[in-house]
């Protein structure tokens, strides 16, 4: 692994030859490599015993071994919520458990509910007396809430990836942290920079506007933009006083905050793009001359994703290809019951590989008008060898090299068809991309994951140091989630 932990990751149950013989020859061989971690035995006598300087134990779990982080997130799925189920499932270093924020009407912070990372079950809810509308700057009893839980848990690290339905009390936890820059919230209410355009600048004047006028606002309008500025400052304020890694997947989110408050400067930026937990599949349909093409539209179709454009360019799509809307949701609807249309409102994330494959499209199209900030959709896609048709905003234009890995269009519906048309002319160009695809690999969750690691430094010293001193000590873990 890139993350370099010397302690094995192994225990023996069991002294004499069960356990005894393996590790004296394990100590003894020429590498020298690993170290076990203990021995564990069922007899309340041979604790706190010896054997070749490895401490025998009769109460530890391997779940206490482990460093504990907690995600601080929303419940509002998407992206955000991909990236957390991900990092908790193959995070080989960590226990991790979810503290998310549950949204009941137009309240983004009524009650709150414990999850385990891996396993996804609910340990426990809470409900606030006193609700937090969108996200507050301070708040008693979420602050002593999640304290609690901080506490209880003993947890070692924070990845703050949300405080949809939060407080900033977040932020100012004693524990390590790293923030997720999955959207610009709580900086911008409208969560994507974006207001007819991709902002270039936003002080309280541009922000009042916003609030106002900006379809991308409508959620977050309890409060004007004096509220807004005093949750900006607060932000600021929380990472004057503490340290805290800051993490964003692509180069733009970074340029687009520092563009829009100088203060983002102070931030010392690492660049981690996401991982994807499909395996590398070939489901391209070939492209071939003398039939419709089969195009894809994958995600969910929404303000923002595409959907005023694909009303509009609608019928010129339908004459030149058979459309499959996969995960459409309700946007999906607008284009059910029409020839060659096939509309599949959701769809489990597991069965994405088997869905593209039974499909076998020659080309997707992503055509967001808003600036992703990474775009889980073009990295699935990818990974399934299917070469993209793109807006060039965002991580689009970051991550598309266009006529390599893709193909990248302005926002004008004459150019997007324009693309379509000339691809369908020139299926070859359709065929290289693909080609090309298949040629690389995929980025897995494990190498984003221990990419995060790596921001750690000396955290194998310290998941070592954590072995010893509950070896020694007569721990009682946590029950594990």
């Amino acid at each position: 692994m890139v993350v370099p932990i010397q302690v094995a990751v192994f225990w023996y149950f069991g002294l004499y030859q069960a356990g005894e013989l393996p590790v004296g020859d394990l100590l003894r061989g020429p590498a020298h490599r690993y170290r076990p971690a203990a021995f564990l035995d069922d007899d309340p006598e041979k604790s706190g015993r010896e054997i070749h300087g490895v401490r025998v134990g009769a109460k530890l779990l391997v779940t206490s071994l482990q460093p504990r982080n907690l995600h601080i997130t929303h419940s509002w799925g998407g992206g955000t919520s991909r990236w957390v189920e991900d990092f908790c499932r193959f995070d080989p270093y960590s226990e991790n458990f979810v503290f998310e924020s549950l949204t009941f009407a137009e309240c983004y912070g009524l009650s709150y509910r414990l999850k385990g990372g891996r396993t996804r079950s609910v340990a426990r809810e809470w409900t606030l007396q006193r609700p937090i509308a969108e996200v507050v700057v301070a708040h008693n009893e979420y602050a002593a809430l999640l304290n609690r839980v901080v506490e209880d848990l003993g947890i070692d690290h924070l990845y703050v990836s949300s405080v949809i339905g939060h407080s900033l009390d977040a932020y100012a936890l004693d524990v390590p942290m790293t923030v997720v820059y999955h959207d610009y919230f709580p900086f911008c209410p409208a969560l994507n920079v974006y207001f007819g355009a991709i902002c270039q600048k936003c002080g309280r004047d541009e922000l009042a506007r916003c609030l106002r006028e900006n379809p991308f606002s409508r959620i977050f309008r309890r409060h004007d933009e004096g509220y807004w500025t005093e949750v900006r400052e607060a932000f600021f304020d929380r990472f004057e006083r503490r340290a805290a890694h800051h993490v964003a997947p692509i180069r733009g989110v970074v340029e687009n905050l520092r563009r829009l408050d100088a203060r983002f400067d102070r931030f010392d930026f690492s660049i981690i793009p996401h991982g994807v937990a499909f395996p590398k599949r070939n489901a391209f349909g070939g492209a071939d001359d003398g039939r419709r093409l089969r195009m894809v539209v994958l995600g969910r179709l929404a303000l923002g994703k595409g959907l005023e454009t694909f009303r509009r360019i609608f019928d010129v799509l339908r004459c030149l290809a058979d459309l499959y809307f996969v995960g459409s949701g309700e946007g999906g609807e607008a284009f059910a019951n029409r020839f060659g249309v096939h509309v599949t409102p959701s769809y489990d994330h597991a069965a994405l590989p088997e869905i593209l494959s039974s499909i076998r499209p020659d080309v997707a199209l992503l055509l967001s008008t808003v600036p992703e900030t990474f775009s889980f959709t073009l990295s699935e896609l990818w990974a399934h060898n299917i070469p993209v048709v793109a807006t060039q905003v965002g991580s689009f234009a970051e991550r598309i090299t266009p006529e390599l890995d893709g193909f990248l269009v302005g926002g004008a519906d004459e150019a997007i068809a324009d693309q379509i048309v000339e691809l369908d002319a020139h299926r070859c160009r359709l065929r290289r991309v693909a080609d090309h695809l298949a040629s690389r690999n995929v980025r897995d969750v494990g190498a984003e994951v221990d990419d995060y690691y790596k921001l750690q430094s000396g955290f194998a010293d310290a998941l070592e140091r954590r072995i010893e001193s509950r070896l020694a000590s007569d721990y009682e873990p946590p029950v594990s989630t």
